[in-house]
């Protein structure tokens, strides 16, 4: 018993040992292939499919989120699908799986192309005002290169300038040019590249515009109802200074392009405006009732011109030109000092209107010439710090001009100034001209120029103070047989007599 019992074990031993090379010889034996062994995917992603060979059953090893196989083991012969996500990353990516039967392995490699990415940073629409302007589009991109594009024949006034790229961002800059319709216009920018494309839809404002014909108008004193033709694109309202003028009621709409007002009657000149105002323009129209006796004078000067409006002493009709008030008549001083702020009077011309002057102060305007001829009442005259080269009394009873400085500085500047090379005085009842130097020589100060004076004009001049930098002072004028009493003048100045 004991005999068959070894000779059983020994049989299986034997048996054993046979199956054991058996599998060895099968794992060593054991092939398997693919086609294709690499899936290249575009950033749209792709499906393909795989065709697995092999000796026996196999497996497939791998994981990844956006590759999606239809079978993950099989038989010889099978076909697994593979699909691959879209590819929304700015970088390419890779994945890899095995398929394995036995010992032998069948690697696949899978590559999925970076996305390509066009985003808009800036605003999705813009709005810019009707002058010429520089504008910028931000985007964030990989796109080496962008084609633009512009909509209804929005290239004929926005132009590409370029792009610039920094800190993983671009900038593509335009040049708009200035809108001269009145009218708003529009295009989209659309930039595009590698199938990616963003638009920017963009508007010029119009022109704003409320435009009139005449600026001022002129009536008799008789009432009347009046008409005033605006041409506009913007809404606007109307304002009126004067209780004589009001708007003749009606319905106005931004079409609407004819306004009525009534006149008032009236006794006596008289003037008020009406102002048009919208969109940040302003139209004025002065409208002036004017006795057909009234005195009118044209004033070329406007800082003069609007002084004397605020006055009260001229109505302002248009151009310059003016309707003489009541209080202008009457007037007997004007003064007129500029602050710093202020602007300086260039020209008197038509200062004689105001017949009745006696007082005139000018001091420190920007003046080369001042004529009060026409005048016959002015016994006061102050026309210091003006950089006056001829000065006309005429028959006015001025008897002493005593300059302090014969020159004009601007406010607003320590080395800006007037002075005059040559100096003309006439005046039939001048006794006292002093026209001393007096700068202080420093390199911020004024330049004595001063080379001529001429007073042959002023036969009853008694004293006359030229004494100036020397060297500067040539001539000093004189009219035939004129003798000056009190006569003291720089060093060398020679008398010349006319």
């Amino acid at each position: 018993m004991k005999k068959i019992f070894i000779a059983f074990v020994a049989v299986a031993c034997a048996l054993s040992a046979c199956s054991d090379d058996d599998t060895a010889d099968d794992l060593s034996r054991a092939t398997i292939s693919i086609t294709p062994d690499a899936i290249p995917a575009g950033p749209d992603g792709t499906t393909t499919q795989v065709t697995v060979t092999s000796s026996g059953d196999w497996r497939l090893a791998g994981v990844c989120d956006w590759v999606h196989p239809s079978a993950e083991s099989g038989r010889s012969g099978d076909v697994v699908t593979f699909t691959i996500d879209p590819n929304t990353s700015e970088e390419s990516r890779e994945a890899a799986f095995k398929f394995f039967t036995g010992s032998a392995v069948a690697p696949l490699k899978i590559i999925s192309e970076a996305g390509n990415t066009l985003t808009l940073l800036s605003e999705e629409s813009m709005t810019i005002e009707a002058l010429s302007a520089d504008i910028q589009v931000k985007l964030h991109t990989n796109i080496p290169e962008l084609d633009v594009a512009f909509s209804d024949g929005g290239g004929e006034w926005v132009t590409y300038v370029g792009r610039n790229d920094a800190f993983g961002n671009t900038v593509l800059n335009f040049t708009v040019a200035k809108n001269p319709d009145y009218d708003d216009r529009s295009t989209v920018i659309t930039v595009s590249g590698m199938g990616q494309s963003v638009d920017i839809p963009l508007t010029q404002r119009q022109i704003d515009a409320i435009n009139m014909g005449d600026e001022g108008l002129m009536f008799d004193l008789a009432e009347r109802t009046i008409s005033i033709d605006v041409e506009s694109n913007v809404a606007y309202q109307v304002t009126i200074s004067g209780n004589w003028i009001t708007q003749v009621p009606e319905t106005r709409g931004l079409v609407t392009k004819t306004l009525r007002f009534h006149l008032a009657p009236a006794t006596v000149s008289r003037s008020g405006k009406i102002t048009i105002s919208g969109a940040g323009i302003t139209k004025v129209v002065s409208i002036v009732q004017k006795d057909p006796d009234a005195v009118v004078v044209t004033i070329a000067d406007k800082v003069f011109r609007n002084k004397l409006v605020d006055l009260n002493w001229l109505l302002e009709l248009s151009d310059g030109v003016c309707v003489v008030t009541e209080d202008g008549l009457n007037a007997t001083e004007f003064t007129y000092r500029p602050g710093s702020w202020d602007d300086p009077i260039l020209s008197l011309e038509g200062i004689e209107i105001f017949a009745n002057l006696e007082k005139i102060d000018v001091y420190n305007n920007k003046l080369t010439k001042i004529d009060i001829s026409k005048l016959t009442k002015v016994n006061s005259l102050n026309i210091d710090y003006n950089g006056l080269s001829e000065i006309v009394l005429g028959d006015n009873a001025v008897e002493e001009l005593n300059f302090s400085a014969l020159y004009h500085q601007a406010p607003d500047s320590y080395w800006d100034y007037i002075v005059p090379s040559s100096l003309t005085v006439s005046g039939t009842h001048l006794k006292t001209l002093k026209v001393p130097f007096s700068g202080d020589g420093g390199w911020w100060g004024p330049t004595d120029v001063l080379a001529s004076i001429d007073v042959s004009g002023c036969p009853a001049l008694e004293t006359l103070d030229a004494v100036r930098n020397a060297g500067v002072l040539k001539t000093i004028y004189l009219k035939q047989g004129q003798v000056i009493p009190n006569l003291t003048c720089t060093s060398g100045a020679e008398i010349v007599y006319k």
